[in-house]
């Protein structure tokens, strides 16, 4: 339940609520100021959950202090409204672990962090009672600003890098200060967070001491930005942004596999994405299911729908009615 507001930040907290009650409390907490997704206790005794939420430009961050929670996001809730965001926990005092979809968890230590995307399943295991920093970034805006971002999902990044330092630290005093800072030096402030975000990101994590080097994830850079640039184009294949970046099929096909992705499958979840925000989008409510197809690519109105229905389950007018209502 919400407590207070002091600045620009909203306070919610559980503790007075009666013991049956606290987790469902909690849970009912995380999902209206996140997004949709599971939450158990990871013990028999709920007692703490508490946090602070301000929103700057298109970053909400939130100071989390709670028990030991296991939060899962699944299919199903990916496919309601409010989904496409990046969240960044960053751990204050104890470790704890995410994994996006099946990959490895990254286990984090404190001032480690590490991205997920809320478009795809994950989990959130916080083993202890523990505070945190989380940002959750609206997806569009930093794809803009880190075209690669869908590239890094799931890694773990470490506070032993200076760059990764330097990001986390900076979260944290942003945490702290920007709800006593008038609007516009909030905003200036949110966006060299995000620059110093892309900073640390440069190279997943040991890249430089394993087969990964910098030339390749340059390479990979130049692939994502190409895809996003052309995006709207029907004419866009594997074959232009070949041509465009000099580089051969079989090279960019390697690139990708790397992370279990191909060219023609890249295109296709970017625009799938790109059309889920565009139906979400009150201020294109307007538009027809075939416009926002064609914005993304599609010609053909009737194959946009089958390929939005292989992607996310549902159709364009069942995913927008979802996300409008």
């Amino acid at each position: 339940m919400r407590t207070d507001t002091s600045s620009t930040i909203s306070w919610y907290q559980v503790n007075d609520q009666p013991d049956h009650k606290r987790v469902m409390a909690w849970a009912d907490t995380i999902n209206d100021t996140y997004y949709p997704l599971d939450l158990k206790s990871l013990t028999g005794d709920f007692r703490t959950g508490r946090v602070g939420i301000f929103d700057v430009s298109r970053i909400r961050v939130a100071q989390v202090h709670s028990d030991p929670m296991l939060c899962v996001r699944r299919r199903t809730h990916t496919a309601r409204s409010g989904g496409d965001f990046y969240f960044l926990p960053i751990p204050y005092d104890r470790p704890l672990a995410v994994a996006q979809r099946h990959g490895t968890p990254a286990e984090l230590a404190p001032g480690d962090f590490s991205v997920i995307s809320t478009y795809q399943p994950y989990s959130y295991e916080q083993p202890t009672e523990n505070r945190l920093i989380s940002l959750r970034i609206d997806g569009a805006y930093l794809r803009e600003r880190i075209p690669a971002i869908d590239d890094l999902l799931g890694q773990h990044w470490s506070s032993e890098r200076p760059a990764v330092r330097l990001f986390t630290d900076m979260a944290r005093s942003f945490a702290r200060n920007a709800p006593e800072l008038d609007a516009a030096s909030a905003a200036r402030l949110a966006g060299t967070l995000t620059d110093l975000l892309a900073l640390s990101l440069e190279a997943p994590e040991g890249a430089y001491l394993s087969a990964e080097s910098p030339v390749r994830a340059a390479h990979r850079s130049r692939i994502f930005n190409a895809v996003e640039r052309h995006l709207a184009d029907p004419a866009l294949s594997p074959a232009q942004i070949s041509r465009e970046l000099g580089l051969s099929m079989r090279y960019i096909q390697k690139l990708l596999a790397e992370r279990d992705e191909s060219l023609s499958g890249l295109i296709r979840r970017r625009r799938i994405a790109a059309a889920r925000a565009d139906l979400a989008d009150p201020g294109r409510a307007n538009l027809s299911v075939g416009a926002i197809g064609f914005g993304v690519g599609y010609v053909d109105a009737a194959y946009f729908s089958r390929v939005f229905r292989a992607e996310t389950g549902m159709t364009p007018s069942e995913y927008r009615r979802q996300s409008l209502n």
